[in-house]
Formats: structure tokens, C-alpha cells, sequence
């Protein structure tokens, strides 16, 4: 490991154990090049601070966020980590002792608070950190979207999980099962969910993240996920016309409204418009005509159906997030054009 510094106290040296055991191994199906990459991305540590490779590439992801160029103990005890607000899920390694210093960092341990489910309003925070948290999520694109909702406009999330990067992900659901931590105890938050592979940038844009980097620190990977700023918005109930589901469609409004809660039974709707919009979509007039278009599509028996469920329910806006029937009214008679999602959505 020579020339390494860790980025979390600035530590040097490092030492080595292996932790993947053979039960694990084989259910994982890792060859032994494999097994020997996560055992040095978990088990080789720094010998000061005790972070694994790991852990110190989720630091260096940390502190690419918030411009800090040196380690994150000197960070988070300096003024400039005072203001940000910082959502760490479960233990996200051995950060857990760094990231509590801040003063205004909140930590979501399960099961009082579910990454799919979580008690915050929208925006609350600037930065979400969790560690080899997500393969354990069942239906993990909407644990990222809830991380989505609760992040403000540009927020950021950094986070590692396990990935071999010469796979593509699969879900678990009809393989053998297998768990980390004590293979002696095996516990049901533990259960794999998700193995991860190069393909987990997917995960992220669908659920509303605009920007991945990833942050390397020897043989461990880091990801960094970013929203792109949000704007005031009217939505148009607009068709998805390849699929035959109702996608929705969102224009600039100058208007200023409250922030949507979660409500129950929204109608969730295709996101298949969402990214295609800050690709195609070059100023707000275009914008605004193209949305006007699509909604003209949409018959209005249909349309008038969709806006009367999300009037109860609420309505989810591609990569906007939750729309709470509070949050919604009408301007009109013509419901293709005449349905307003108000706020920073």
C-alpha cells in the first residue's frame, strides 16, 4: 500500500486480514480474483484510524462534495462543516465517529427509521452518507428516490455498496440466500437483496439523481449521486404513447408554494419523460410549448381520470418527486392543461 494517505486522519501505513468467508464466497458465486478485491476493500485498514479501503473512499467522496481539501477529522471540526446538514442511514462504517461530530448531522438507524419510508420532510438535508446499506433494501429504487425526495435542490449522496464491476446487477429473489456480517448469526436486515454490478449508475437516474460520479481509493469505489437544482413548476398530465402509461410532464412557473408531503396510494406515473427533459429541452419557451403538445395528446376522458385520482391521491412527477393533493389545483375546465403542481417540487 505504499504511497497511500488516508483521507480520514491522514494515516500512512495499513494492514491486511481477509473477511470474506467461503459460505459467502460461494454464494456470491466470486471467483478468486474477486474475493480477493473485497477482501482488500474490507479488510485492508488504515492502522491509525482503523478505516477500511472502503471507508476511505466514501471520506474522499465526502470531502470531493464539500470542497474540503483535507482529511475528513480536520473537516468536520473546522466552522466551515458548521451549516451542513448531513443525513447519515445506519453506520456508514467506521465514519460514524467523524460524521457525528457535525452539528447539525442526523443519524436514521433501523428499523426506527426505513430508508424506503423516512420521517423527513422534503429537502431537509444537503448530504445523505450510508455504507453497504442499500443490497439489503428490498425494491432498492425506491429507498434511492425517498434519498431523492429528502435531499434539497442539489443535494448530494455518497455511498459504497458491494460491487464487482465486471458484472451487471441481479436481484436475489430466486437465489440461494445469503447475508453479511457474524456468519453466525445470520439476521434478516442482513439478507442480500441486490448484488450490485457496473450497471448501478441505472438505479440512480431512475430515481432522480441527474449526476454519478465515483470516487477510487485503491481497490474500493465510492459513488457520489447528485440532484440536479429543481424549479418552480406547473405540471400537464401528459402520455407516455410507447408504453400506454400516463407519464407526466413538468413546465417553469414562476410561482412559489408550500413543499409536498407524502400522502398514501399515489398514482405513480412512467419516468420515462423525466431525464429526456434537461437533454432536449434548451430554454423554458421550448420547454413550456413542448409540454403543451404532449398534454394535447391525451384524451380528455383519460386525462380527466388521471387528474381526479391525483386531486385524492397525489401525483409523482418524473425525476420532481411526490406531488401531495394539497399541492394541486386546478386553473381550468380542460384537465389535459389545467392541472397545477405548485411549490419547489
Amino acid at each position: 500500500m505504499n504511497g497511500l494517505v488516508c483521507a480520514v486522519c491522514g494515516g500512512t501505513t495499513f494492514s491486511d486480514r481477509a473477511v470474506i468467508w467461503d459460505a459467502l464466497a460461494e454464494g456470491w458465486r466470486l471467483s478468486p480474483e474477486e474475493r480477493a478485491m473485497v477482501d482488500r476493500q474490507q479488510g485492508t485498514c488504515c492502522t491509525k484510524c482503523g478505516g477500511n479501503l472502503r471507508s476511505i473512499a466514501l471520506a474522499e467522496a465526502i470531502l470531493g462534495v464539500c470542497g474540503a481539501p483535507s482529511t475528513l477529522d480536520a473537516f468536520v471540526s473546522s466552522p466551515a462543516a458548521d451549516p451542513l446538514r448531513v443525513l447519515e442511514i445506519n453506520e456508514a462504517g467506521t465514519l460514524s465517529p467523524q460524521l457525528s461530530c457535525l452539528p447539525l448531522h442526523v443519524l436514521a438507524a433501523y428499523p426506527e427509521a426505513d430508508m424506503r419510508a423516512m420521517p423527513y420532510r422534503d429537502g431537509s438535508f444537503d448530504l445523505i452518507v450510508h455504507s453497504d446499506r442499500l443490497e439489503h433494501v428490498p425494491n432498492p429504487e425506491h429507498a434511492l428516490a425517498e434519498c431523492a425526495r429528502v435531499l434539497k435542490s442539489g443535494g448530494a449522496m455518497c455511498f459504497t455498496v458491494p460491487n464487482l464491476p465486471a458484472r451487471l446487477s441481479q436481484s436475489r429473489t430466486n437465489l440461494a440466500p445469503i447475508y453479511h456480517g457474524d456468519p453466525a448469526n445470520p439476521t434478516e436486515d442482513l439478507l442480500v437483496q441486490t448484488d450490485y454490478g457496473a450497471d448501478i449508475w441505472h438505479f440512480l437516474h431512475r430515481a432522480g439523481f441527474g449526476i454519478v460520479t465515483l470516487s477510487q481509493f485503491s481497490d474500493a469505489i465510492a459513488i457520489t449521486a447528485r440532484l440536479k437544482p429543481r424549479v418552480q413548476c406547473d405540471g400537464w398530465i401528459s402520455p407516455d404513447c410507447q408504453s400506454g402509461r400516463a407519464a407526466a410532464t413538468i413546465v417553469p412557473d414562476e410561482r412559489i408554494g408550500t413543499s409536498a408531503t407524502q400522502s398514501a396510494n399515489p398514482i405513480i406515473l412512467a419516468d420515462t419523460t423525466g431525464p429526456e427533459i434537461y437533454q432536449k429541452i434548451r430554454s423554458e419557451e421550448e420547454w413550456r410549448d413542448w409540454a403543451k403538445v404532449q398534454a394535447s395528446q391525451l384524451t380528455p376522458v383519460v386525462s380527466q381520470s388521471i387528474v381526479e385520482h391525483a386531486l385524492k391521491h397525489g401525483i409523482h412527477v418524473p425525476m420532481f418527486g411526490f406531488v401531495a393533493p394539497s399541492d394541486l389545483q386546478m386553473s381550468g375546465n380542460e384537465p389535459r392543461e389545467s392541472l397545477l403542481a405548485l411549490g419547489n417540487l
